[in-house]
């Protein structure tokens, strides 16, 4: 059994880690995971409804954590990530297909095919991520924890930036589908870069015998039976329930309610992804120093009021398009903050070190859940809220409106059980008082997980 790399180890092969994340970041913006995939979606002609669903098979197949991860964990988190991430990248070449199977064959076969492309992929980025989670509690040193997600943050954005960017500028104000496809072709290729900077980080051996038992179901159930796990997945939920499917279909409402042209839809991405790179330092290095729960909720606060920003959003007038921009750099700050302070709770004082092959099952088949149903139930909400029409206070009611309305209150409720979380470090009161009168450091205690 390869014994553990040593910190030193660990930290000379980060910058692989980092490369392979932000090539990743760019395969993914022109694939699956971009506003030019869901535009490519629209263009076929499939209805919110349909779009909903098939974006909620990504996450759903992650309920497979629930059975897979013991295999997973015998056979080696390394082994089967690169497995698995590299086959899916082959997967993705099959969407070139998709509009000729609609001109030779019509819509339902088109539905029938785009299931089996999309099942196919997030059944092996399902798997792969099993293996991804426990790998990265190992490879990344606590100590550094909060730094390394903001320096990787940084350059996923940066690599989101350069891809958005290209493909905006590539896609035009009349995209035709034979542009999507390009876009699909080029992601492909930077994807399968990333995994080879993948093969040069350390660690992700198979577990011991005794270390894979903690993926079993009597594991996975002690797991869930902890309150401290418990807590983080409950507002990790009703965060993730309102931001997951509106991200996704804000971008059908710049196109259809706002009035935005497709080029300028995809350059709302370019400026999400300016305001991660802007603060994406200042979160992390807030993390390292007072802990991972202030800067979590106040993650939480900021992504709160983006819907209340769309919805007040001006049409057709010429603050229109900068007001969006400056509402998608916000909503870039506030979904690093998120994800750095998350990630790090998680990793730092909710995950046990030794049974973390079941707690990372438990929480990626939940996170999975959740993210399906709110893509699946968020395109559902449109379909079936097409007629709204009307004003309140002077600004525009339409299908949208019902969904900003929840994107603002369920994460506000999801600050309840994540103030619960036991953790070390600072609260967000406290860290309020100190940058007010400038008290010095409070010292961070370390839960000793890793």
């Amino acid at each position: 059994m390869p014994s553990e790399p040593t910190t030193a180890e660990k930290m000379r092969r980060l910058p692989w880690s980092l490369a392979a994340n932000a090539a990743n970041a760019a395969y993914s913006q022109l694939t699956f995971f971009g506003s030019v995939f869901v535009l490519f979606l629209s263009e076929l002609g499939l209805s919110k409804t349909t779009t909903g669903t098939l974006l909620s098979l990504i996450p759903f197949f992650g309920l497979v954590a629930l059975f897979l991860t013991p295999a997973v964990a015998r056979t080696g988190y390394k082994r089967v990530y690169i497995a698995c991430f590299t086959v899916r990248k082959f997967v993705t070449l099959a969407l070139l297909a998709l509009p000729w199977v609609l001109v030779q064959y019509g819509p339902r076969v088109l539905l029938w095919a785009s299931v089996g492309v999309i099942g196919t992929f997030a059944l092996l980025r399902a798997v792969a991520i099993i293996g991804s989670h426990p790998w990265e509690q190992e490879y990344i040193p606590d100590s550094v924890r909060g730094r390394y997600a903001a320096l990787n943050q940084v350059l996923t954005a940066l690599a989101g930036f350069l891809a958005i960017g290209a493909a905006s500028a590539y896609l035009g104000s009349a995209p035709t589908i034979s542009h999507y496809q390009v876009l699909f072709g080029v992601g492909t290729g930077i994807g399968l870069f990333s995994m080879l900077a993948w093969v040069h980080v350390p660690g992700g051996a198979r577990e011991t015998p005794d270390a894979a038992r903690t993926a079993s179901p009597r594991g996975m159930i002690q797991a869930a039976r902890d309150p401290n796990l418990a807590y983080f997945l409950a507002g990790l939920a009703l965060v993730t329930l309102a931001s997951t499917g509106m991200g996704s279909f804000v971008t059908l409402f710049m196109r259809e309610e706002v009035g935005l042209t497709t080029a300028q839809v995809v350059r709302l991405q370019m400026a999400g992804l300016v305001g991660a790179l802007v603060t994406s330092f200042a979160w992390g290095s807030v993390a390292d120093r007072y802990g991972s729960r202030p800067v979590l909720l106040l993650g939480v606060l900021l992504k709160a009021a983006v819907p209340a920003f769309w919805f007040a959003l001006p049409r057709s007038t010429p603050w229109t398009v900068p007001l969006a921009l400056a509402i998608a750099a916000w909503q870039g700050a506030a979904n690093v903050g998120w994800t750095v302070g998350s990630t790090r709770l998680l990793f730092t004082d909710v995950v046990p070190w030794q049974k973390r092959a079941g707690y990372t099952a438990v929480h990626f088949a939940w996170l999975s859940l959740v993210e399906g149903l709110s893509q699946l139930l968020t395109g559902r909400l449109l379909d079936l809220t097409a007629g709204i029409e009307g004003r309140w206070m002077g600004l525009p009611l339409d299908r949208y409106s019902i969904l900003f309305a929840a994107g603002i209150v369920l994460p506000l409720l999801g600050i309840i059980p994540l103030r619960s979380v036991r953790t070390g470090g600072t609260s967000l009161r406290q860290l309020a008082g100190m940058a007010l009168h400038r008290r010095p450091r409070r010292p961070e205690h370390r839960s000793g997980t890793g």
